[in-house]
């Protein structure tokens, strides 16, 4: 079983540079970086530790499709570039891509800051994964190669691109939790992390009561 790690990048240098030479002593993987148009040396961090760098449009869902279209791998695995996979989590991934009827899953949420607000973000997520069998971007999607071709990849939509392709892979098959993924608590540190945790909050309800993504992005500012 093999692994596409594909990470979609806008000026990421600081990031990848902490994450790709950890990603690069993985077993049984490719990873494929996939750019929006970067302005900072991005790419030429890329193409040290990268199997494939691919370049795109700025948009999220089509840079990760376009990675999916020329992976190779079994099973694609989706990363921000902030986010820090340990080896044990890589190892149960690679564990569950041999059990018969998992269409895919995420990781559980692990904020990188000892800030009890954040900790405590990072257990309220959790639980709404547990409870609700849903995840967004920031706990490492993954789903099998087949599974996604299906069903017709990423759509194109400017927010929750990732809780969509979540809701439609739960009908393919069972989903499964991994302990756990290390994010960046930058968005918290750089809007406030009240104000972040209320207004996500919020956007998801409208999101799940059916309001679009195109009228919910005017209140989510673009930070990768």
């Amino acid at each position: 079983m093999k692994v596409s790690i594909i990470i979609p990048t806008l000026n990421e240098k600081i990031n990848l540079e902490k994450t790709l030479p950890h990603l690069e002593k993985m077993e049984d993987k490719e990873i494929i970086i996939v750019d929006g148009g970067s302005t900072d040396n991005t790419a030429s961090v890329a193409k040290r530790y990268a199997d494939k760098l691919l370049l795109s449009c700025q948009d999220r869902g089509i840079q990760m499709n376009t990675a999916a279209h020329n992976a190779e791998g079994d099973m694609l695995l989706f990363l921000h570039a902030d986010s820090e996979l340990s080896t044990d989590g890589y190892n149960k991934l690679l564990e569950a891509s041999e059990v018969r009827g998992i269409a895919g899953g995420a990781f559980y949420l692990a904020i990188d800051s000892k800030r009890f607000l954040l900790k405590f973000i990072s257990l309220a997520a959790n639980l709404r994964s547990k409870l609700f069998r849903i995840a967004y971007g920031d706990q490492g999607i993954f789903v099998r190669r087949d599974i996604f071709v299906k069903i017709g990849g990423f759509n194109n939509l400017p927010l929750f691109e990732d809780a969509d392709l979540f809701r439609r892979l739960k009908r393919e098959g069972e989903v499964i939790f991994i302990k756990s993924i290390l994010t960046s608590a930058r968005r918290w540190d750089g809007e406030g992390a009240l104000y972040t945790t209320f207004r996500n909050m919020i956007l998801a309800s409208f999101y799940f009561l059916g309001f679009s993504p195109q009228t919910l992005i005017r209140w989510y500012p673009n930070v990768r």
